[in-house]
């Protein structure tokens, strides 16, 4: 997984998806968050995280979690395709509006390196 990024792809817009994660699973009353429960043997999240991130069109992720997310050290993702992770946020909406503000940020800062 490589954080280096750039905003457009041969001259073509680049596609980068947003996934906010940030839930805790209150509403499932569930012991862990939602995105990390199991199907077929892996987290939910890694199920959807590799297969945005095999898409060919898709060029990089923005993952918004939660602060205290115990279990992402232990998610496999597998790519070359640049990751960012940023805070999530109260609300889903607050979620999607930190991850577009961390890619915006992330591609000023490459603008200027």
């Amino acid at each position: 997984m490589s954080t280096d990024a750039s905003i457009h792809t041969a001259g073509k817009p680049a596609i980068w998806a947003v996934v906010p994660a940030a839930g805790v699973g209150k509403r499932m009353q569930s012991a862990i968050p939602k995105q990390y429960l199991p199907l077929d043997g892996r987290p939910v999240i890694e199920h959807t995280l590799n297969t945005l991130l095999s898409s060919p069109h898709i060029c990089g992720l923005v993952i918004a979690l939660g602060e205290d997310d115990g279990y992402w050290d232990d998610i496999d993702i597998d790519t070359d395709k640049p990751m960012l992770r940023t805070a999530g946020g109260s609300e889903r909406a607050n979620s999607v509006l930190n991850a577009i503000t961390a890619l915006l940020l992330h591609h000023a800062d490459q603008d200027t390196s």
